[in-house]
């Protein structure tokens, strides 16, 4: 029987070496595009530097607050209401979050509470007075439906009341794992298991915190209760939730501010990544500009206001020179019926006015002006935007592919 100090080890292996009992030492690599490193003691698998990493996200807690510390579901519910009452409510703030913002629920749940959030009051609005209300968060209308049937079967099955166990609470109309996890914990006081929301489920499998990838909030729950100890149950959610509110964002992490940068293999999957974006290309563009001038397939337009306070641009995909020359050519065509109009209303306006060649030699004598005009301008243009074009091919981005 070998000892609990030499079956302690990490390994970094796709295959898993057994031992002479035929124990096996499970370690397995993430596959979120990431190498990471994961520990057994004995049969039972644990990520490592978790907690470490989970004293981290205190410490970043506590320096900043978030959404959930103000609006979460747990600071929705009247406080001087009856037990009863509030806990009711705290149920409705639970329905009404799920994806949804934690501003937009708690502006929701007040606008009952301003109308009376009670069972009765609920029963007696219409599916639409309520979707009035909830609007809004998320999915509304079906919130608003799930919110009238599940008032219904309170009244009905449980005399007002939520039931007391997650399996009942999961049979409510609109009420899923998350929420039944939550409201046995506010509610009744009791820690059943952990509430798994969209935070605690991306930022669990960024720090590699489950087995193997998990594609569901409840394959996360099952994955953390099945290593976490369960005296961080309670807490877990609302730390994860705050730290996915304010630093591990869904888009653009914010893993330069995050003290588990050095040990978090998101973050360091995340760092190769951008490295390998900002690699320069070393050689230079093998374009020229008469040669990007006859091989271009855009042609643009740009106005730029005199302290570039102003940037407008119209872009044309595809385009060829006779495409070019035709756009030109109506410009140009526009122009001239302006001029010829200002003109002749100009002339109208005299008195004994009579058309002769000078007047029509002045309109034409103008039609060259015009002409160079545009095409320095177009030049100008081209050119500007062909140097402009160099100069982003040769310092591109450049990804290496393995």
């Amino acid at each position: 029987m070998m000892s609990l100090r030499s079956r302690r080890r990490v390994e970094i292996s796709a295959t898993a070496p057994s031992d002479s009992n035929g124990e096996t030492t499970v370690t397995e690599l993430e596959s979120l595009n990431k190498e990471g490193v994961s520990e057994t003691i004995g049969d039972s698998w644990q990520p490592l530097d978790w907690l470490r990493m989970l004293r981290n996200i205190e410490a970043m807690r506590s320096d900043k607050e978030a959404p959930v510390d103000t609006s979460g579901c747990c600071k929705l519910s009247e406080p001087n209401a009856h037990p009863k009452t509030k806990r009711y409510q705290l149920l409705l703030a639970l329905m009404l979050s799920s994806q949804t913002k934690d501003a937009v629920t708690a502006a929701a749940m007040q606008r009952l509470k301003e109308n009376g959030c009670s069972l009765e009051n609920m029963l007696a609005m219409t599916e639409e007075q309520l979707g009035k209300l909830i609007y809004p968060v998320s999915f509304w209308r079906t919130k608003a439906k799930a919110i009238k049937k599940t008032s219904a079967i309170l009244l009905e099955k449980y005399d007002g009341d939520i039931p007391q166990t997650v399996d009942d609470l999961c049979k409510l109309p609109g009420v899923g794992p998350k929420m039944a996890y939550l409201a046995v914990q506010i509610a009744w006081n009791r820690c059943d298991g952990i509430g798994v929301d969209t935070h605690v489920h991306r930022i669990s499998n960024r720090l590699g915190w489950v087995p193997k990838v998990t594609k569901t909030p409840e394959q996360t729950r099952k994955a953390l209760e099945s290593w976490l100890p369960k005296q961080y149950w309670r807490d877990i959610n609302e730390l994860l939730v705050g730290f996915g509110q304010t630093i591990c964002l869904p888009r653009n992490p914010k893993c330069q501010s995050c003290l588990n940068a050095d040990i978090c293999p998101y973050a360091r999957s995340n760092k190769q990544r951008k490295q390998n974006d900002l690699v320069k290309a070393t050689d230079r563009s093998p374009y020229t500009v008469a040669e990007w001038l006859t091989t271009r397939t855009e042609l643009t337009f740009q106005v730029h206001h005199p302290r570039h306070l102003l940037r407008a641009k119209m872009t044309i995909v595809d385009t060829n020179p006779k495409l070019a020359i035709l756009i030109w050519c109506f410009v140009t065509s526009v122009s001239l019926a302006v001029i010829v109009h200002e003109h002749n209303k100009s002339m109208d306006n005299a008195p004994n006015y009579k058309y002769s060649t000078s007047h029509y030699a002045f309109l034409i004598s103008r039609v060259p002006l015009i002409s160079i005009m545009y095409w320095a301008l177009f030049a100008l243009e081209t050119i500007i935007s062909a140097e402009e074009e160099m100069f982003r091919l040769h310092y591109r981005p450049v990804r290496h592919r393995n």
